[in-house]
């Protein structure tokens, strides 16, 4: 198990922060410290003040509503872990919550304290897997540079077009694009096509 977790919980009913602080407590988590922030201007401003481990976010607050509460918070938290609580059982709310960055969703009303410390789990080691593949994305994306001259061209068969990122590894990305193969390939030398 990971050392002592941060975790803050974001909701705007008492009752529910109340019952997750209970739920964490008996879960078998190990924490260090658990706060509550009641809306989203709260929660941006504990992320702002500390690192959170886990952030437990429910996404209808009072000064937030839906996926918008989710952008702000994973923005502001840069590494933290989010795990989406509502009380809406859409499955397509879920797996949009998820594609937008939330490890998990979590229906309030449906789970027990071993599925909270199930989710918290199985969502950090995720969360620690796609840290590890973020920085050997970015440690190759800097070697990729080095050996093409510092630029990058990214072929999207599907959608058939090319994409081109110049800038070196200490300068910021410039990205041009895309445009249709076709096109691109007009830039190209003829000897260079096939």
């Amino acid at each position: 198990m990971q050392g002592k977790l941060r975790i803050l919980i974001v909701d705007d009913s008492e009752s529910d922060a109340v019952l997750l602080n209970y739920f964490i407590s008996i879960s078998g988590l190990n924490t260090s410290a658990v706060s509550v922030s009641t809306n989203l201007r709260e929660a941006l401003e504990a992320v702002g003040a500390q690192a959170f481990d886990v952030i437990l976010l429910d996404l209808n607050l009072p000064d937030s509503f839906g996926l918008e509460s989710l952008h702000q918070v994973r923005q502001a938290s840069g590494q933290g872990m989010i795990i989406v609580l509502s009380g809406n059982e859409d499955a397509a709310v879920a797996m949009e919550a998820i594609t937008h960055g939330a490890q998990d969703f979590i229906v309030k009303g449906r789970f027990k304290p071993e599925d909270l410390l199930r989710s918290v789990m199985y969502g950090l080691e995720r969360k620690k897997r796609e840290d590890h593949w973020r920085t050997r994305h970015e440690k190759l994306d800097i070697i990729m540079r080095k050996a093409a001259g510092d630029m990058i061209w990214e072929w999207e068969p599907k959608a058939d077009t090319v994409s081109v990122s110049s800038g070196s590894a200490d300068q910021e990305d410039q990205q041009q694009g895309p445009v249709r193969t076709e096109e691109w390939l007009l830039n190209v030398h003829p000897d260079d096509r096939a």
